[in-house]
């Protein structure tokens, strides 16, 4: 049997110990600047000879070494701040670009598309002009064929209207719509 160990694996305790380290990195930087301060006062200022003062000069000492700690991770935030910035508009200004060129080109095919339209809405039209005038043109040899036979021999009776009664009408709307359409080409 496989003795069951319980406690973290060795990728947990490294992320679990990573805040640990840094803060272990932190307070090296402040011991070494508080110390680095303490000599610099003492150099400075009398040598430390009683209990009270040595305090007060080590209070001071570490105050500085903090307020140095924290002037240090300020400007280190703020240079981490700065990359990232110029990172975002970097890739703010590709996304720009490359989506600029999608953009021009979904503009060239809507353009296409268009024109496309345009000339199928022309080529109907011209088809539809075509055909009226071939209906019209047989609607005309029509009449002067049965001007020529009777009634009876025709194959319709003179009452009955023509099929193509109608479509003068339309013809005549299509072109007068046509021509507007031509004027304000």
């Amino acid at each position: 049997m496989a003795a069951f160990v319980s406690g973290p694996s060795s990728t947990e305790s490294s992320v679990a110990s990573a805040p640990f380290k840094r803060r272990g990195a932190d307070m090296r930087l402040v011991l070494i600047s508080s110390l680095a301060w303490l000599g610099a006062l003492q150099s400075l200022g009398a040598p430390i000879w009683t209990v009270d003062s040595a305090a007060r000069w080590l209070g001071l000492a570490s105050v500085l070494g903090t307020l140095t700690v924290l002037i240090y991770r300020l400007g280190v935030w703020r240079q981490q701040l700065e990359q990232t910035r110029d990172e975002v508009s970097a890739q703010v200004r590709a996304h720009r670009e490359e989506s600029g060129g999608c953009f021009h080109r979904i503009e060239r095919r809507l353009e296409a598309m268009d024109h496309m339209l345009s000339l199928a809405a022309d080529r109907q039209s011209s088809a539809l002009r075509r055909q009226l005038r071939i209906e019209r043109r047989l609607d005309r040899f029509e009449q002067s064929d049965t001007r020529d036979k009777p009634a009876a021999s025709r194959g319709r009776l003179e009452t009955e209207p023509s099929k193509f009664d109608d479509n003068r009408e339309d013809e005549e709307r299509l072109l007068a719509q046509d021509g507007g359409q031509e004027a304000a080409r």
